[in-house]
């Protein structure tokens, strides 16, 4: 009896330096690390362009205009155009809108709005069908035809007028189309 008491005393103290070990060893296998988290804030930014198109050779010339390059209305006269819209470099994903107020009337007819569908029931605004990205260059339109039943003396009657175009651009991740077009309204009068 006397030998399994010193037996398990020997063992007992065994245990005990065991575990001083490997408690001694835990506290040295710890790490500590932390991370901070730097949000910015994206942005929507586009900008209206224009290309002057020589008539003649069709060569495009990308310019800086605040409106639409000025030529001569002349009737049957078909001319060519290219307002577009630059989605800026850092910008996010965007829907695209764009309301084209003719202020020439009947006199004449803008073609070539490939890509884009009228708005129902808001006459003269149009959207684009898919989300834009970075960098894009969109093309509004591409011609204009003056009608040719039109007399000289008509068309003087609209001289000075103009096309007036206004683009929109609203973010795309997150949201569809119909609601890009809602939150425009709660913050542009769209009529």
């Amino acid at each position: 009896m006397k030998n399994a008491k010193k037996i398990l005393v020997l063992l007992l103290c065994a245990i005990a330096l065991v575990v001083a070990s490997v408690a001694g060893t835990v506290a040295y296998l710890t790490a500590n690390d932390q991370a901070t988290n730097t949000f910015t804030v994206g942005n929507v930014e586009i900008e209206l362009k224009e290309f002057e198109v020589n008539q003649q050779t069709g060569e495009k010339t990308e310019v800086e205009t605040d409106g639409l390059v000025d030529l001569e209305l002349v009737p049957g006269r078909t001319i060519q155009k290219n307002p577009f819209i630059i989605v800026g470099a850092n910008s996010e994903p965007c829907w695209l809108f764009v309301k084209i107020e003719n202020n020439l009337g009947d006199a004449v007819t803008i073609t070539g709005l490939t890509g884009w569908t009228p708005i129902e029931g808001h006459d003269g605004y149009y959207q684009y069908n898919t989300a834009a990205s970075a960098g894009d260059k969109v093309i509004v339109f591409e011609s204009i035809t003056v009608d040719a039943g039109k007399t000289y003396a008509e068309l003087n009657g609209i001289d000075e007028k103009n096309i007036v175009i206004t683009a929109y651009a609203v973010q795309s991740e997150g949201v569809s189309q119909q609601d890009a077009w809602g939150a425009l309204g709660q913050h542009h009068t769209l009529n």
